[in-house]
């Protein structure tokens, strides 16, 4: 049952399934016995491989009800706007009752662009300030934005999510300002990660420009997915982004 894995100089120790978060010291579970050290997180093994992969969903399988009321919502956006329609007017479209719609979400913003807070995304935000998975920050922080984008836009096994959303995006002013200001938010969650996982201070000179960099590319792949209303995915316009800073860091942009 023992045995480790090494990125550089992060040790990986099966079971020990700790954190010295960019949020604070939590402890997730598995074996009591642990230690942390500076500047180090500590991450399971098989609570990364559970969490960092996806499960893959068979095709055809009904959509989840949480699903369903951000298609509705999103359709509502697309015909309506974002304040042309009520709480009560999506539970009627979805098939509930007003009380059941808050059962699984808090508030209209929430029914179109699903939840602010997403497990798989935190758990990423953890593997990418530990290093994981490759050790490279530039590969780590594409897993990461895929992460994200998916929580955001839905996945390959409902892409009409992921069309509606561009629609509805590309439509509603209010709605876009929404997102963006939801992206400035996990911008900040990255920030913190990201001086965990390279051990940086708030005053360090290499912290801005680094997520900088993630930032553009963030901004880039959703204004080219709003602008192609969704026929370029945002982990290919992020990819795509992240090229042409290559090309331009290499002065070979021709």
């Amino acid at each position: 049952m023992g045995g480790e894995c090494r990125f550089g100089m992060l040790k990986l120790r099966r079971f020990v399934v700790v954190r010295e978060a960019y949020q604070g010291s939590v402890f997730l579970g598995g074996e009591k016995d642990y230690k942390v050290k500076k500047n180090t997180i500590f991450i399971g093994l098989n609570s990364w491989v559970s969490h960092g992969l996806n499960i893959v969903r068979k095709r055809g399988e009904s959509m989840p009800r949480i699903s369903e009321i951000r298609v509705a919502a999103l359709r509502l956006v697309i015909d309506h706007g974002y304040d042309g329609f009520t709480m009560e007017e999506l539970a009627h479209d979805v098939g509930i009752s007003r009380r059941t719609l808050f059962n699984y979400v808090k508030d209209k913003e929430s029914a179109v662009l699903g939840p602010e807070v997403s497990e798989k995304f935190d758990q990423q935000l953890q593997n990418f300030a530990a290093g994981l998975p490759t050790g490279s920050l530039r590969e780590d922080s594409a897993v990461m934005a895929n992460t994200e984008f998916e929580h955001a836009v839905g996945n390959d096994h409902f892409p009409e999510i992921s069309q509606l959303t561009a629609r509805a995006l590309s439509q509603d002013g209010k709605l876009l300002s929404m997102y963006w200001r939801r992206n400035e938010r996990v911008m900040m969650h990255i920030r913190r990660a990201l001086q965990v996982r390279e051990g940086w201070k708030a005053s360090d000179p290499r912290l801005i420009p680094a997520v900088n960099i993630i930032h553009t590319q963030f901004q880039t792949a959703i204004q080219t997915f709003v602008e192609t209303h969704g026929r370029t995915s945002l982990s290919v316009a992020y990819a795509d982004a992240g090229k042409i800073f290559e090309a331009y860091f290499a002065d070979d942009l021709a």
